[in-house]
């Protein structure tokens, strides 16, 4: 899906129930090998996403994108980049947190290799609990999962993974 804003994103699916997380992707519009890559896969995020009652959107103005930048204190964006959350942007209130990851130095030889880290980090942001317990830094076994995923998978090293603070 795609979304102007953060107001433009969905709260509920299609059966009017509430998203149990929230995927926004936003493009740094470089036209680089791995923002095409990523777009090209926007069908097969989008599936494995949805199969878990999670929502992906670009976030595809101007303002739509400077809005997200503001509200998670984001600075210095050079990559495409992916906005983990476990409610509505919206709802975010000061210091709510949110799983950024961005899309960094990919060499073109290891293009292959990205397409299998975005989807392995796909399927692994479909367990809602872990995500809630990485946000909410409840449960340190849940944190070592994740730091497990990043070791097995050492080209997701190359994405700058961060905890974002809403600020508004």
């Amino acid at each position: 899906m795609f979304s102007a804003s953060i107001h433009h994103v969905h709260k509920n699916n299609p059966e009017d129930n509430p998203y149990a997380g929230f995927v926004l992707f936003q493009r740094v519009k470089s036209d680089t090998i791995v923002e095409k890559e990523i777009r090209l896969k926007h069908e097969d995020i989008d599936t494995a996403l949805s199969e878990q009652n999670f929502l992906y959107s670009e976030i595809t103005t101007s303002n739509g994108k400077a809005e997200i930048l503001q509200k998670f204190n984001i600075k210095d964006v050079k990559y495409p980049l992916f906005l983990i959350l476990d409610k509505h942007p919206s709802a975010y209130k000061k210091n709510d947190k949110a799983l950024l990851i961005q899309w960094g130095k990919y060499k073109d030889a290891e293009i292959e290799t990205m397409k299998n880290d975005l989807m392995t980090l796909v399927n692994f942001i479909t367990d809602e609990e872990t995500i809630k317990n990485i946000l909410s830094n409840t449960n340190l076994t849940k944190w070592d999962k994740f730091l497990k995923l990043l070791k097995d998978h050492e080209t997701l090293i190359k994405t700058g993974v961060t905890i974002a603070t809403a600020v508004v």
